[in-house]
C-alpha cells in the first residue's frame, strides 16, 4: 500500500508540477517539497539492497558537502584571507560593524535553500520509486505523456498568440 502511494505521490508531482522550468515561488516550492518528503518516507520504509543503500549514501554525502561549503561562505572570519572585500568596504564607507564574509551575502536565500530541498527529496524520492520494472515504467509513461500534454499547450498557445498578433 505505501508503494503504491509513494508512486502515485510521485507520478501525481511529476505530472502537476512546475519541476521541468522550476519555481520561484516559495509556497509552491514549500509545497510540493512537502509533498515529495511524504512520498520520500513511504519509499524509505522498504529495504534496500547495498548498492541502493550506497547510491543513496553518496549523494546525502554530495548534498552535505554542498551545505557545508554554503556554510562556510557565510559565516563570519572563516578564513580571513578569502574574505569578500564588499564587507571591508561597507564597514568604512557606511561604518557599519559588519563581519567579513567570502561570499557577498549575509545569509543563505530562502529560495536556494527551497530549491536544495526540492532537488534533494526528488531525487530520493524518484529513486525509492523506481525500484521496480513496473513501477519505473508506469512512472516513465506519465511523465511521456506529461511532456507531450505540455508541449501541445505550449504550441497552441504559440499559435494562438501568432493569430492575435496578425490581427492586431
Amino acid at each position: 500500500m505505501l508503494r503504491l502511494l509513494q508512486l502515485w505521490i510521485t507520478i501525481a508531482v511529476l505530472v502537476l508540477a512546475p519541476l521541468f522550468f522550476g519555481s520561484v515561488e516559495l509556497f509552491w516550492i514549500a509545497t510540493w517539497t512537502i509533498v515529495l518528503s511524504i512520498g520520500t518516507v513511504c519509499g524509505l520504509s522498504f529495504s534496500m539492497e547495498t548498492s541502493q543503500i550506497r547510491i543513496l549514501i553518496v549523494f546525502c554525502l554530495i548534498c552535505s558537502v554542498y551545505g557545508a561549503v554554503s556554510i562556510v561562505q557565510i559565516t563570519p572570519c572563516v578564513f580571513n584571507g578569502m574574505n569578500d572585500e564588499i564587507w571591508r568596504k561597507s564597514r568604512d564607507i557606511l561604518s557599519l560593524n559588519v563581519m567579513p564574509r567570502i561570499s557577498s551575502r549575509a545569509q543563505i536565500p530562502t529560495l536556494a535553500i527551497g530549491h536544495v530541498l526540492l532537488f534533494a527529496t526528488s531525487f530520493i524520492n524518484g529513486f525509492c520509486a523506481c525500484t521496480s520494472r513496473d513501477s519505473t515504467d508506469k512512472l516513465f509513461r506519465f511523465s511521456r505523456f506529461s511532456i507531450v500534454v505540455l508541449r501541445d499547450l505550449w504550441l497552441r498557445c504559440l499559435l494562438a498568440d501568432a493569430k492575435l498578433s496578425v490581427v492586431v
